[in-house]
Protein backbone atom coordinates (compact mmCIF):
# COMPACT_ATOMS: atom_id res chain seq x y z
CA UNK A 1 0.00 0.00 0.00
CA UNK A 2 1.26 3.44 -0.89
CA UNK A 3 1.25 6.30 1.56
CA UNK A 4 0.19 9.89 1.02
CA UNK A 5 3.82 11.01 0.88
CA UNK A 6 4.25 8.79 -2.20
CA UNK A 7 1.86 10.88 -4.30
CA UNK A 8 1.71 14.29 -2.62
CA UNK A 9 2.70 17.09 -4.99
CA UNK A 10 5.85 19.08 -4.33
CA UNK A 11 5.67 22.82 -3.70
CA UNK A 12 6.61 23.68 -7.31
CA UNK A 13 3.82 21.49 -8.72
CA UNK A 14 1.33 22.89 -6.20
CA UNK A 15 2.28 26.43 -7.26
CA UNK A 16 1.77 25.59 -10.95
CA UNK A 17 -1.67 24.11 -10.21
CA UNK A 18 -2.61 27.11 -8.07
CA UNK A 19 -1.58 29.48 -10.89
CA UNK A 20 -3.57 27.53 -13.50
CA UNK A 21 -6.77 26.94 -11.56
CA UNK A 22 -7.96 30.55 -11.65
CA UNK A 23 -10.02 32.71 -9.35
CA UNK A 24 -12.34 31.18 -6.81
CA UNK A 25 -10.45 27.89 -6.56
CA UNK A 26 -8.79 27.16 -3.27
CA UNK A 27 -6.50 24.63 -1.65
CA UNK A 28 -9.33 22.06 -1.69
CA UNK A 29 -8.97 21.79 -5.48
CA UNK A 30 -5.31 20.86 -5.11
CA UNK A 31 -6.16 18.42 -2.31
CA UNK A 32 -8.80 16.81 -4.56
CA UNK A 33 -6.27 16.52 -7.38
CA UNK A 34 -3.76 14.90 -5.02
CA UNK A 35 -6.42 12.45 -3.86
CA UNK A 36 -7.28 11.53 -7.46
CA UNK A 37 -3.57 11.15 -8.19
CA UNK A 38 -3.20 8.80 -5.23
CA UNK A 39 -6.23 6.74 -6.23
CA UNK A 40 -4.92 6.46 -9.78
CA UNK A 41 -1.50 5.40 -8.49
CA UNK A 42 -3.07 2.76 -6.24
CA UNK A 43 -5.14 1.39 -9.14
CA UNK A 44 -2.05 1.23 -11.36
CA UNK A 45 0.01 -0.57 -8.72
CA UNK A 46 -2.67 -2.93 -7.41
CA UNK A 47 -4.77 -3.72 -10.47
CA UNK A 48 -3.15 -2.77 -13.76
CA UNK A 49 0.27 -4.20 -12.89
CA UNK A 50 -1.37 -7.46 -11.79
CA UNK A 51 -3.32 -7.71 -15.06
CA UNK A 52 -0.24 -6.94 -17.16
CA UNK A 53 1.82 -9.53 -15.28
CA UNK A 54 -0.92 -12.07 -15.98
CA UNK A 55 -0.90 -11.25 -19.68
CA UNK A 56 2.89 -11.58 -19.75
CA UNK A 57 3.06 -14.73 -17.60
CA UNK A 58 3.51 -16.99 -20.64
CA UNK A 59 6.38 -17.00 -23.06
CA UNK A 60 7.29 -13.51 -24.23
CA UNK A 61 9.82 -14.76 -26.75
CA UNK A 62 7.31 -14.57 -29.61
CA UNK A 63 5.35 -11.60 -28.25
CA UNK A 64 3.91 -9.37 -30.98
CA UNK A 65 4.59 -6.00 -29.38
CA UNK A 66 2.19 -4.10 -31.67
CA UNK A 67 -0.67 -6.49 -30.85
CA UNK A 68 0.20 -6.38 -27.15
CA UNK A 69 0.19 -2.57 -27.14
CA UNK A 70 -3.15 -2.57 -28.96
CA UNK A 71 -4.56 -4.94 -26.32
CA UNK A 72 -3.24 -2.80 -23.44
CA UNK A 73 -4.84 0.35 -24.83
CA UNK A 74 -8.09 -1.31 -25.93
CA UNK A 75 -8.73 -3.54 -22.91
CA UNK A 76 -6.81 -2.06 -20.00
CA UNK A 77 -6.96 1.69 -20.67
CA UNK A 78 -10.24 1.38 -22.64
CA UNK A 79 -8.86 3.62 -25.42
CA UNK A 80 -8.93 1.43 -28.54
CA UNK A 81 -6.88 2.68 -31.49
CA UNK A 82 -9.79 2.10 -33.88
CA UNK A 83 -11.93 4.57 -31.89
CA UNK A 84 -11.15 8.15 -32.99
CA UNK A 85 -12.46 9.34 -29.60
CA UNK A 86 -10.27 6.87 -27.65
CA UNK A 87 -13.16 5.83 -25.42
CA UNK A 88 -14.07 9.40 -24.47
CA UNK A 89 -17.32 9.43 -26.43
CA UNK A 90 -19.10 6.13 -25.77
CA UNK A 91 -22.21 5.36 -27.81
CA UNK A 92 -25.54 5.84 -26.09
CA UNK A 93 -24.40 8.69 -23.83
CA UNK A 94 -26.17 12.06 -24.11
CA UNK A 95 -23.69 14.94 -23.99
CA UNK A 96 -26.10 17.86 -24.44
CA UNK A 97 -23.98 19.16 -27.33
CA UNK A 98 -24.86 19.27 -31.03
CA UNK A 99 -23.66 16.02 -32.69
CA UNK A 100 -22.46 14.94 -29.27
CA UNK A 101 -19.74 17.59 -29.45
CA UNK A 102 -17.99 15.53 -32.11
CA UNK A 103 -16.11 16.82 -35.09
CA UNK A 104 -15.23 13.78 -37.16
CA UNK A 105 -12.00 13.48 -39.14
CA UNK A 106 -10.64 10.37 -40.82
CA UNK A 107 -9.32 7.93 -38.23
CA UNK A 108 -5.80 6.61 -38.58
CA UNK A 109 -5.88 2.80 -38.76
CA UNK A 110 -3.89 1.13 -36.02
CA UNK A 111 -0.93 -1.08 -36.92
CA UNK A 112 -2.35 -4.07 -35.07
CA UNK A 113 -5.88 -3.73 -36.47
CA UNK A 114 -4.97 -5.65 -39.62
CA UNK A 115 -3.40 -8.51 -37.67
CA UNK A 116 -5.65 -11.28 -36.34
CA UNK A 117 -5.22 -12.01 -32.66
CA UNK A 118 -6.47 -14.52 -30.16
CA UNK A 119 -9.55 -13.74 -28.13
CA UNK A 120 -8.63 -11.94 -24.92
CA UNK A 121 -9.77 -12.83 -21.44
CA UNK A 122 -12.27 -10.32 -20.04
CA UNK A 123 -10.86 -7.86 -17.54
CA UNK A 124 -12.16 -7.57 -14.00
CA UNK A 125 -14.58 -4.69 -13.54
CA UNK A 126 -13.00 -1.63 -12.00
CA UNK A 127 -14.60 -0.26 -8.88
CA UNK A 128 -14.15 3.14 -7.36
CA UNK A 129 -11.46 3.16 -4.69
CA UNK A 130 -12.62 3.86 -1.17
CA UNK A 131 -11.75 7.22 0.32
CA UNK A 132 -8.93 7.29 2.88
Amino acid sequence: MLHREDWKLGETSRAVLAAKQGEGQGPQTIANFELALGQDTERNENLFHQILRGWLSGSVRDLDLDAFNERVYAELFLTPGADPWLGLSPPGVFSGLARGGRSVVAARPSAAAAKPRAAAKPLPRLTAPSSP
